[in-house]
């Protein structure tokens, strides 16, 4: 008899709590947690935490607080599905409510729901409350179960998925170079499109890490896979990292990408892609940079696609330091003296753009080669292209 007579002052009071709201949003943290405590159901608590949450008012921390850490000591008494469900429910509505209100002295409680829960969508709650309240002592845990998940995914894909996406929000917003190489793996990753994870991952890479140019030309330099290398070359160069420290990029990716050699098609198409994205980077940055040079005139000499040659003259071009026109320079020579010994070019592309480039360059260094062109046997409109070059170099 008792007992039904409290439950029916909890039922009351739960409707009452739902009733008014509004107007007790100024009710002080002890009040609060009375009436909480009250309460003799998990139902019922569920109930009264409901309108609690409602005030998202950082007053009611201490009583969210306060209610994760009796539920995480509770965790392994309660039994029953439904129990457990509303448990969970309950946690995950607490939990939610703490990383909305940026509670970061919580952090401790909501880590310790993190190591303990069974269910994927708490876990993730948890996680996500992490990052909402900056914990960033948590950032190297957060990272490795991204890490995990990552390279050691388990047959359940879906719980898998639904932890890496929490995770990728979570480091995203604590913004720590610990977490970007993880995110970086997960926007390439195994994850279905459907589950957002690639796209979300993405999408964090560009604002997580002013200059992550360390962690990129690591992964570049290192043993991963070409398309890996891509990746982090593209992720490089969208960053905000300033244009100089990209341009050291570019050349790292361009001297990897002709120090390997692809076993198939598919290698070499991936390697070619690299070389090609790391030159168009450094004709947009109008790069001068010595270091490059030589890089760029292995291509003009080997048996790579001949579109990439005309992109390394090009390059070249652009660069405009000394060694660059030097390097065209030789080339031209190279052209000439076949020409003048009666040796036709198989294609006069590279000739051209060379000519081109030269004049580009606006460095009177150029001017001898050129000159040369109208001494070497060629017909008339090379001539009058070398010509229109030595104009633009003031020759």
């Amino acid at each position: 008899m008792i007992n039904h007579a409290r439950k029916l002052v909890a039922g009351v009071l739960i409707l009452l709590f739902c009733s008014l709201t509004t107007a007790v949003a100024d009710v002080n943290t002890e009040v609060w947690t009375r009436l909480y405590n009250r309460t003799d159901s998990l139902q019922q608590k569920y109930a009264v935490m409901q309108s609690i949450v409602e005030n998202h008012n950082r007053e009611i921390i201490p009583v969210l607080q306060n209610a994760l850490q009796e539920l995480n000591l509770e965790v392994e008494t309660v039994k029953g599905a439904t129990e457990k469900s509303i448990q969970v429910s309950l946690m995950k509505l607490i939990v939610k409510e703490l990383g909305n209100l940026k509670a970061v002295e919580s952090a401790e409680d909501v880590y310790t729901t993190l190591s303990d829960a069974e269910d994927v969508f708490l876990k993730s709650e948890a996680i996500i409350a992490l990052g909402n309240m900056r914990a960033i002592e948590y950032t190297d845990e957060i990272a490795l179960i991204l890490r995990n998940v990552n390279f050691f995914p388990s047959s359940d894909a879906r719980r898998d998925e639904i932890t890496a996406y929490a995770c990728v929000l979570a480091l995203g917003r604590l913004r720590q170079a610990e977490g970007y190489r993880p995110v970086f793996f997960a926007s390439i990753g195994w994850y279905s499109p459907k589950s957002g994870v690639r796209d979300r991952a993405a999408e964090a890479l560009d604002t997580m890490v002013d200059d992550p140019t360390p962690i990129l030309s690591e992964i570049i330099t290192t043993d991963s896979s070409y398309r890996e290398k891509q990746a982090a070359l593209e992720a490089g160069l969208r960053s905000a990292a300033p244009e100089e420290v990209k341009t050291v990029l570019a050349t790292t990716a361009l001297e990897e990408a002709l120090r390997n050699v692809g076993k198939n098609i598919t290698q070499k198409a991936e390697l070619g892609k690299i070389r090609r994205t790391s030159m168009y980077a450094l004709i947009s940055f109008e790069a001068a940079n010595p270091e490059a040079v030589p890089l760029l005139e292995q291509l003009l000499y080997t048996k790579y696609d001949m579109n990439e040659k005309l992109t390394a003259i090009q390059t070249l071009g652009v660069n405009g330091t000394d060694d660059a026109v030097r390097a065209l320079s030789t080339y031209l020579k190279y052209h000439n003296e076949r020409m003048a010994s009666g040796i036709n070019p198989a294609d006069y592309r590279p000739v051209r753009a060379t000519i081109e480039a030269l004049g580009n360059t606006g460095n009177p260094l150029a001017s001898e080669e050129l000159i040369m062109v109208q001494y070497s046997g060629w017909a008339n409109a090379v001539i009058r292209e070398a010509k229109a070059a030595l104009e633009r170099l003031g020759s």
